[in-house]
């Protein structure tokens, strides 16, 4: 289920430069996709604070491949367990889509161990941020990842 709750979004002053097919590419919207509610509505105020952020969220895998389209993404924040579908099998299902192929991710897990090669080895993951995370720390996180790509 997309989420689109008040305090999930936030937009400012553009920021958080990336590059995106050899262009510099400012982050502007990233789709947050996590089963825990409470995590979805942190996640979406740490980064909604981002300068020119915008955040929308999904609750699971299969919510998160239909909003892909009309959300449009910038970068996807996913959860590794999940129901439904979980975050590697998410990731395998953007990645057959030439339209998402390339979109970066950055994976939030309890046990990075327990993460698939597919996973760790993808070419467009920006990094993988271990559970629970410091929620003052986690968007200059994130933009530290984006900027880094």
């Amino acid at each position: 289920m997309l989420d689109t709750s008040p305090g999930c979004a936030s937009i400012g002053a553009p920021s958080g430069l990336g590059v995106l097919g050899g262009l510099m590419h400012h982050l502007e919207r990233i789709l947050v996709v996590d089963d825990q509610h409470s995590l979805r509505a942190v996640l979406a105020l740490a980064l909604g604070s981002l300068p020119g952020v915008t955040v929308h969220s999904a609750g699971d895998g299969e919510a998160a491949l239909a909003a892909i389209d009309s959300q449009a993404p910038d970068l996807l924040v996913l959860d590794a367990v999940m129901p439904v579908l979980d975050g590697p099998q998410t990731l395998a299902a953007l990645r057959r889509q030439p339209a998402t192929a390339e979109l970066p991710v950055v994976f939030l897990t309890a046990s990075a161990e327990a993460l698939p090669p597919a996973v760790t080895t993808d070419p467009h993951l920006l990094g993988i941020i271990p559970k629970p995370f410091d929620a003052m720390q986690i968007g200059r996180r994130i933009q530290q990842l984006w900027d880094a790509r």
